[in-house]
């Protein structure tokens, strides 16, 4: 065979070679994936029922090792954007500069006299807004959407409207009825509380029914669309959370990671390969000598296992084989076995040499205690901004029930007037209170929308799915529990003070294996060998005779302790400090458990209050319009006022009892006891153990 023919082979050889690894990558990358998925997520169930006593869905979600990096991921500049502007947006920018020009001159100079507002038809009995003023232009918010949506008209405490942006979450503790605060009926009828003794707020108020029939065209234009959105109740909006939102994803991956870590970690305490190599050498000695081709190829396997107490053992096997191929002939085979170990007897003896084990366990605890605190936390800020879009919801209903009294009376007032039985200004009062009252029901879908918006991409949820969130009967029991009972279970079940109460141990092993560090090295080394007879080439044949012992035992003497004596001390400050984390931490629950019992009471006190405010205004109401109508009050503002009021007690109610519902979660969250199952029910611990709550 020559040079070049045996070039071409090996170039072959390599060829097939590298084809072979390719396949046997691309037939076990996908091997890899699924078996580390299954192993993790054994790991977490098992972990969890040990730390927990139960398991929720911690998967992640299988991949695909079909994914690969090409084309645009390549890119030196990727998604290169210009500096020119769509021409389509151009020209709508343009066209809305001009409406508001338009609109601006008219505001400046087409202005309407309020006298004149009583003698036109600019107003029919429907309450539809003519051209009599910007403020009820087609029952858009106007652009003063912060200002008080009182407006003057009746000078009462009415509720200040925010026009702003409302984000899920932003549940004010203060009492009254910020807009931005959480609430809970997603309708007046619906409310069993707000029912019962509230005949002008339940199904059957004439307000609501007009209202809802008179508001049917206005929903079409304000996003609402009654028909289309699917109805979404508490529990199914946990339920998508806990699979879609991202957030939630994020912390999925985290407890991932901290189990995949464990996996390793194990897997360096079995006996495991840390050498298995083949290699294959060509050499060819040209002219120098006719021994000028050879091919030697050298395989090389071993086994370490590390000791518990320290130290390692190692087991190898050496194979070497050369072969003349000019003479087709073998000119040296051996073989090689060997065994040897490594116990240390001072330092990095005992205990302290299984320290990255016992941390590592450990780690994955906390992290599945973490895990399941940030799921309880996340479930609970999910029920908040859930009872925060019922609290929009029924401050659009109460405004529209508004709308349609305030239109109604203004619908009598300009007939009054027109039969000369009432002066003008009344009418303008009445269609004041009517045009800001429909100011408040666009104001509160604009709201309502946003906040559902935000509360979708927590969720999940593309923004363009139509949802519409309903109120039910949650499983939720007022507690009654004192304080010291209280305190005694979050102490024993807050899973958070478990981990930093833990920690304190940690820190003392820190102590333990810093003090160790100070210890002199001394190792005790031995071995054995059994090599193969070189004249006889075989790599199995193994002669006892030619087996040889060595035991050694190395002392090192400590001259230079700089390194170990500072962790030595840094371990005593990261045991006092992790003391110190803990005492706080004990304070700290302590605290939540006295504020979320105080916030109990609170908004207890105070639902009581606005329900009372509640039927108090109704009151107000019926005696100032039966009054208004037998002519015994000469002016129409009671009647008005009766209105802002009724509609501020009505929001700050639903508020009240938004922060009650929050109060009692949080408080079942601050002492441990919240349970949740994957479904998004609440259920029990029983119930949770036992599988009964779908968890």
């Amino acid at each position: 065979m020559g040079i070049g023919g045996m070039v071409i082979g090996m170039r072959f050889g390599v060829a097939v070679l590298g084809l072979v690894s390719l396949c046997v990558v691309g037939c076990t990358s996908q091997w890899f994936l699924d078996d580390a998925d299954r192993e993790v997520a054994m790991l977490i169930e098992l972990r969890q029922r040990a730390a927990l006593g139960i398991a929720s869905d911690a998967r992640i979600g299988s991949e695909s090792s079909a994914i690969g990096a090409r084309g645009s991921a390549y890119d030196f500049v990727p998604s290169p954007v210009d500096s020119e502007v769509p021409e389509s947006f151009r020209t709508a920018t343009l066209n809305r500069e001009v409406e508001e020009g338009e609109v601006d001159s008219v505001e400046a100079g087409d202005s309407v006299e309020a006298g004149d507002s009583a003698d036109s038809d600019e107003l029919d009995v429907s309450g539809e807004p003519g051209d009599s003023g910007e403020a009820g232009d087609s029952g858009e918010p106007s652009a003063a959407d912060g200002e008080d949506e009182s407006g003057g008209a009746s000078g009462s405490g009415g509720v200040s409207e925010s026009g702003g942006e409302v984000e899920p979450g932003g549940v004010h503790e203060s009492g009254g009825a910020d807009d931005s605060a959480g609430a809970v009926a997603s309708d007046g009828s619906s409310d069993p509380d707000i029912g019962s003794g509230d005949p002008d707020v339940g199904s059957s108020d004439p307000d609501v029914a007009e209202a809802e029939e008179a508001a049917a065209a206005e929903e079409a234009a304000a996003g609402i669309d009654e028909d289309s959105p699917s109805p979404w109740t508490l529990a199914d909006v946990m339920a998508y959370a806990l699979k879609h939102s991202r957030q939630y994803q994020f912390e999925k991956e985290r407890l991932y990671f901290a189990a995949l870590d464990l996996t390793l970690e194990r897997f360096l305490w079995t006996p495991r390969f840390v050498e298995s190599s083949l290699s294959l050498e060509y050499e060819n000695l040209g002219q120098i000598t006719k021994f000028d081709q050879a091919m030697s190829a050298v395989s090389r396997f071993a086994v370490e296992q590390r000791l518990p107490y320290g130290g390692e053992v190692t087991a190898r096997v050496i194979s070497s084989l050369v072969r003349n191929l000019r003479s087709g002939t073998t000119t040296s085979e051996t073989g090689q076995v060997s065994l040897d170990a490594r116990i240390p007897l001072l330092q990095g003896a005992g205990v302290v040499a299984y320290e990255t084990r016992y941390q590592s366990e450990r780690e994955l605890i906390y992290a599945v205690r973490g895990f399941e605190r940030f799921r309880r936390q996340f479930l609970v800020d999910i029920a908040a901004d859930f009872f925060n879009l019922l609290s929009l919801q029924t401050r659009i209903y109460s405004a529209r029930a508004q709308e349609a009294s305030l239109t109604a009376d203004y619908a009598r007032d300009k007939a009054l007037v027109a039969a000369s039985e009432l002066l003008p200004i009344e009418a303008d009062r009445s269609q004041v209170s009517m045009l800001n009252a429909r100011n408040s029901v666009a104001n509160a879908v604009v709201q309502y929308e946003t906040a559902l918006d935000f509360f979708k991409i927590r969720l999940g949820m593309p923004t363009s799915e139509a949802i519409d969130v309903v109120d039910t009967e949650l499983n939720l029991v007022d507690p009654e529990v004192s304080e010291t009972e209280a305190m005694k279970t979050a102490l024993a079940y807050r899973l958070d003070l478990l981990t930093t109460r833990n920690v304190v141990d940690d820190a003392r092993r820190g102590v333990v294996v810093a003090r160790n560090g100070l210890l002199p090295r001394m190792d005790f080394t031995g071995g054995v060998t059994l090599d193969t007879n070189p004249d006889n080439p075989n790599t199995g044949g193994f002669n006892t005779d030619r087996t040889t012992w060595n035991a050694g035992l190395s002392f090192e003497v400590p001259l230079n302790r700089q390194l170990e004596r500072n962790r030595y001390r840094s371990s005593f400050i990261g045991l006092r400090r992790a003391e110190r984390a803990y005492d706080q931490a004990v304070d700290t629950v302590r605290l939540e458990v006295r504020r979320s019992l105080r916030r109990l009471e609170l908004t207890r006190v105070t639902m009581d209050i606005q329900k009372s405010q509640i039927d108090i205004n109704i009151f107000r109401k019926a005696l100032a319009r039966e009054k208004y109508s037998l002519g015994e009050l000469s002016s129409n503002r009671d009647v008005v006022e009766a209105e802002d009021d009724l509609r501020a007690a009505r929001n700050a109610f639903a508020d009240a009892e938004s922060r009650f519902r929050q109060a009692v979660l949080n408080f079942l969250l601050d002492t441990g006891t919240l349970r949740v199952a994957d479904n998004g029910q609440w259920v029990s611990y029983e119930e949770a153990v036992s599988g009964d709550g779908g968890s």
